[in-house]
């Protein structure tokens, strides 16, 4: 679980376009994953740059978007199959939202979740 109320979160991988907001964000994700917005998970999408996330939530009451811009570096993101929904897990989720690759980590013999 990745935060109080989160179930997963998804990388959707390739650029997308910044100026989408609820709608065009929802109708992204409901084309991709065939999920209901409503099973608490949560969405990333990059602009080609990569220094700008936007996030896609259902909190039970509404959507939320989020929106994060780096002011230097770029986002670590899946460029190979564009359009396409990655899993995170919770420890990936929070290194790309902070900017942070994933890939410049490993886990230790000794550790467990």
């Amino acid at each position: 679980m990745i935060g109080t109320g989160l179930k997963r979160a998804w990388l959707v991988s390739g650029p997308t376009d910044m100026r989408k907001s609820f709608e065009g964000l929802a109708g992204i994700v409901e084309r991709l994953t065939q999920r209901p917005l409503t099973d608490g998970d949560v969405y990333l999408f990059c602009n080609r740059a990569r220094n700008r996330v936007k996030a896609l939530y259902w909190d039970g009451s509404g959507l939320w978007v989020c929106a994060k811009r780096l002011e230097a570096g770029r986002f670590r993101w899946m460029e190979k199959k564009s359009g396409a929904a990655v899993s995170l897990d919770e420890e990936e989720f929070m290194m790309i939202v902070k900017g942070l690759d994933p890939a410049d980590f490993y886990q230790k013999k000794w550790f467990r979740k």
